[in-house]
């Protein structure tokens, strides 16, 4: 488990989409390409990303990494009464674009 260090230093995460994690990053532009590719993959395979970030007291941020998240639907949600249901996930962007 994570322990703060003794000095006293305070850091912040923050976690949220990939791409907003990314943006906090200092080193935005070393990560993108990466991180893009790793979205993309784990989208065709069904998942979706959580990004996390941490800060440290000098305000600047660093990128984590990102958690694969599998959330399928769920097999009574078409029993609502509410017709077909579709999710809108990044794995719909990633299959335009394969097929593109």
């Amino acid at each position: 488990c994570w322990q703060p260090p003794p000095d006293g230093t305070t850091f912040k995460f923050s976690k949220g989409a990939p791409w907003i994690m990314v943006a906090l990053a200092d080193d935005s532009d070393m990560i993108t390409g990466a991180v893009g590719t790793a979205v993309n993959d784990s989208a065709a395979r069904g998942y979706r990303l959580l990004g996390v970030a941490c800060g440290g007291s000098d305000g600047g941020w660093k990128c984590l990494g990102v958690l694969p998240l599998f959330d399928p639907t769920r097999d009574d949600a078409n029993a609502a009464g509410l017709g077909d249901v579709k999710k809108k996930t990044a794995k719909a962007l990633a299959e335009t674009s394969i097929a593109a």
